[in-house]
């Protein structure tokens, strides 16, 4: 799945496939517009499947409104970078982390585990 430039709704959000994740919502904080079709970010978003089940997902977004993502993170490996922006505000398996600018994190899950994130405008 790839993305020009452009600006990417909840609506969008939830309809992404990843094997990954079960049960993504995102719902809009902030904003004009409340609901599925209110834009959330705006810029590009890219993914790409590698070989032996590796996936690979890019973006450059910024965010339009505050916004609440939550989802059922699978047994997986996730590296996580932010490059630049606002931090990111994460609960999973009930821990509160934040990964700011020019730092990574990575999440082994041996099983499945709910995850939380919250984005600032």
């Amino acid at each position: 799945m790839t993305t020009g430039s452009q600006t990417l709704s909840a609506r969008d959000l939830m309809g992404f496939s990843d094997p990954f994740v079960d049960g993504y919502e995102a719902r809009p904080l902030s904003g004009s517009i409340e609901g599925d079709d209110a834009p959330l970010f705006a810029g590009m978003h890219q993914t790409r499947l590698l070989s032996d089940g590796f996936k690979l997902e890019t973006s450059h977004l910024a965010a339009l409104c505050h916004s609440h993502h939550q989802a059922t993170l699978k047994r997986s490996l996730t590296i996580v970078l932010v490059l630049e922006g606002t931090p990111l505000d994460l609960t999973l398996g009930g821990r509160r982390l934040t990964l700011g600018q020019g730092q990574a994190m990575m999440i082994a899950m041996p099983d499945a585990d709910p995850l939380a994130g919250f984005y600032q405008r």
